[in-house]
């Protein structure tokens, strides 16, 4: 559970920062909570009794969570929903399965964020948009969370429901690049 609740943070915090909504205050507490996550997350799993990476993940959390009220979510969340309900997993790891597609998706709108990503995530690599995907890549496998849509027990008779579940849900509204059903379904067959 720390784990998947921790890696939701971030997923909060990045796709708050990438909306369609972000301002420069919804901004600057979604930076803040990239950091938190940066520093604590593998600390906090590593060792569930340090306190102060546990208070510094909930301070995450919090700032996650005015970011993304304040910017909106996307799609990241969009297609997560679906598969947490259609094979009751849990949501911290259908963003984890998900998180870096949609990331390479929405590359061609947000790349100079994502650059801004990796420079809070990731201080001692480059500061570019591939490296933001590097590094929530590297956090996911380092924390244990590495899954695919398979692993969690997906079939293909799944992905026609899954694309169907997603093109539904309304958090799609503020990912930074429109979604259609072709777009959702190339972003669960590269989750497989």
């Amino acid at each position: 559970p720390t784990a998947t609740c921790g890696y939701d943070v971030l997923t909060h915090a990045i796709e708050a920062f990438v909306a369609l909504g972000a301002n420069n205050y919804s901004d600057k507490i979604a930076l803040e909570a990239i950091d938190k996550v940066a520093v604590y997350l593998r600390k906090v799993v590593q060792d569930g009794t340090d306190i102060e990476a546990r208070s510094q993940m909930l301070l995450a959390s919090a700032q996650a969570a005015q970011a993304f009220n304040v910017a909106g979510l996307g799609s990241v969340h969009g297609t997560g929903h679906a598969i947490s309900a259609r094979l009751n997993a849990a949501h911290g790891q259908t963003l984890a399965t998900m998180l870096p597609h949609v990331m390479e998706y929405n590359m061609p709108e947000r790349e100079d964020k994502y650059a801004e990503v990796a420079r809070v995530l990731a201080p001692q690599g480059p500061a570019t948009a591939a490296a933001a995907i590097d590094a929530v890549l590297a956090i996911r496998s380092d924390i244990g969370i590495d899954r695919s849509i398979s692993d969690r027990g997906g079939t293909d008779e799944l992905l026609a429901v899954l694309v169907e579940d997603a093109a539904a849900d309304p958090v799609n509204f503020t990912n930074p690049r429109p979604v259609d059903p072709s777009a959702l379904e190339a972003l669960y067959r590269a989750a497989w």
